[in-house]
């Protein structure tokens, strides 16, 4: 009886040993280990396309120091090209700088104002152009008028009065309340110390005390007239002393 229950016992144990080495290893549970973060990359894992170790989020950290190099590269040669046009640049202003030929030409402007100072010649009749007067004395003036011709000497160019609707006057004057009178339609249409007024040459009024034209002086009444003269030291330039007048130089010989 205790044989059998010795190989029983026998028997027992080497089925339970059979049984502990047959049953496979129990899986890992779910809720051990590092979960949804090694699902998420937190396991390192090696990339298949560059063989690199991506790293914490998969990103490769290697790749993206060489590509950082490669752009940095890519700066400094931009830089370099910024700094050679800025070089470009300063030959640029240097050359700008430089203006010979502007000097050049400002010295032919300095030869130009050595020749017009050299040309000023004080014979130069500045009313070239304008018509002379009409007397220096009254021989200078047609006869026929009704009251005899004479000359008002002191106007500007002089003045042939005592003429009529019908006579006294030469062919380019009108009468007009006894004085000869020109036409005109401007003021270069009437002799110096004259202006063109509604279509007649009248004498100029003083500004000032002053006529416009230095060849004469003022009257009482504030209109150019001939100066009044006892020598040539007395008349104004471009003018002589003729008769106790000064005579325009233009028209001494009329």
């Amino acid at each position: 009886m205790k044989m059998i229950l010795r190989v029983m016992s026998v028997l027992v144990l080497s089925v339970g040993l059979g049984a502990c080495t047959d049953d496979p290893v129990d899986p890992t549970p779910l809720d051990a280990g590092c979960g949804e973060a090694c699902v998420d990359g937190g396991d390192a894992a090696v990339d298949e396309d560059t063989g690199r170790d991506p790293g914490v989020g998969g990103q490769d950290t290697d790749l993206d120091a060489e590509d950082v190099s490669v752009e940095d590269a890519d700066a400094q040669e931009d830089a370099g090209d910024t700094s050679a046009d800025a070089d470009d640049g300063g030959e640029d202003v240097d050359d700008a700088t430089e203006t010979p030929d502007a000097e050049e030409d400002g010295g032919d402007a300095s030869d130009g104002e050595d020749d017009a100072g050299g040309g000023d010649d004080a014979g130069v009749d500045p009313n070239a152009g304008r018509p002379l007067g009409q007397c220096n004395v009254t021989a200078d003036c047609p006869g026929g008028g009704p009251g005899g011709p004479s000359c008002t000497r002191t106007a500007p160019g002089g003045i042939c009065a005592g003429c009529s609707e019908f006579a006294g006057c030469e062919a380019s004057y009108d009468c007009n309340l006894g004085s000869c009178v020109a036409s005109c339609s401007e003021d270069v249409d009437c002799q110096p110390g004259m202006h063109c007024s509604r279509g007649s040459c009248v004498i100029q009024r003083c500004q000032g005390g002053i006529c416009p034209d230095p060849m004469f002086g003022c009257s009482e009444s504030g209109f150019c007239t001939r100066v009044s003269c006892d020598d040539p030291g007395d008349c104004p330039q471009r003018t002589t002393c003729e008769g106790g007048i000064c005579i325009e130089d233009r028209q001494l010989n009329l």
